[in-house]
């Protein structure tokens, strides 16, 4: 996608492209901290969403998936 925005006093325009991280709550911080530290923007996007009204089924799942050993 293309986007526009506002950066240090000018419009700026990039391709970018949105990528959606699935973890636990409690990973959301270390998770955070490693998309800040790869990620080039110097101000990443990082948006957390609720889980409100997720099926436990795909919570479980999450949970499952996302604790390594693999």
């Amino acid at each position: 996608m293309t986007a526009f925005y506002w950066w240090k006093g000018k419009v700026q325009h990039e391709r970018e492209y949105r990528v959606s991280f699935k973890t636990t709550e409690d990973r959301v911080e270390q998770l955070r901290q490693w998309v800040h530290a790869n990620h080039p923007y110097e101000v990443p996007q990082w948006i957390v969403l609720p889980t409100g009204g997720a099926s436990e089924a795909y919570l479980a799942w999450v949970q499952a998936e996302t604790r390594g050993g693999a």
